[in-house]
């Protein structure tokens, strides 16, 4: 049984096209905000920094540069499917929806696993920590479960608006599977005039 609206008053293709119009918009000021940030740090980081710790800004430099490839596929791939979402509701057609309903699903789901890695990881530190950095930890552990609980609820809700709209197109879907097409063996031949 699938959601009847989004948010108790939207109708739920309204509120599937503003969720993929809210990711797509998400997806690209990530990837621009995480490329003017990568190329201002690189240009703010003089060269005496460079000839001080050269193996240090070296390796920092790597990780800036997997991190940002990352994120930069990962967002490709989520700006693709939110494309590909936008279009499927638009014109009401199941087949473009499907791709981002599976790439979604993973992505949410590892998202998720992240998140609570995170938690148990905070609280494993928490529990083993006496010192003076308890305060700071549990200060994080609590910030990251306030956030957590409340980013994902809300992704797994949009999830769900989307699903819930992927479902209810399914009958009225006529370009979902096409009959094939039969060729007949006594066709007749077709003579085209030949002009110069």
């Amino acid at each position: 049984m699938g959601l009847k609206t989004c948010c108790c008053c939207i109708p739920l293709r309204t509120g599937a096209l503003c969720v993929a119009v809210l990711y797509l918009v998400v997806n690209i000021c990530t990837v621009v905000g995480w490329s003017v940030f990568t190329i201002l740090s690189l240009l703010f980081t003089t060269p005496a920094d460079y000839l001080d710790h050269p193996q240090y800004y070296k390796r920092k430099n790597m990780i800036w540069l997997f991190v940002l490839l990352g994120l930069l596929v990962i967002c490709s791939l989520n700006i693709t499917m939110d494309s590909l979402l936008v279009h499927g509701i638009r014109k009401g057609k199941r087949k473009f929806m499907l791709p981002w309903v599976v790439w979604y699903c993973i992505f949410t789901v590892l998202a998720t696993l992240a998140w609570l890695g995170l938690v148990v990881w905070l609280v494993m530190l928490v529990l083993n920590e006496d010192g003076e950095f308890l305060k700071l930890l549990i200060f994080f552990l609590s910030v990251s479960v306030a956030v957590g609980l409340v980013v994902f609820v809300v992704m797994w809700f949009w999830y769900a608006c989307v699903v819930s709209y992927y479902s209810a197109i399914a009958n009225s879907d006529h370009y979902a599977m096409e009959p094939p097409v039969v060729v007949s063996a006594r066709r007749k031949r077709e003579t085209v005039p030949f002009s110069i």
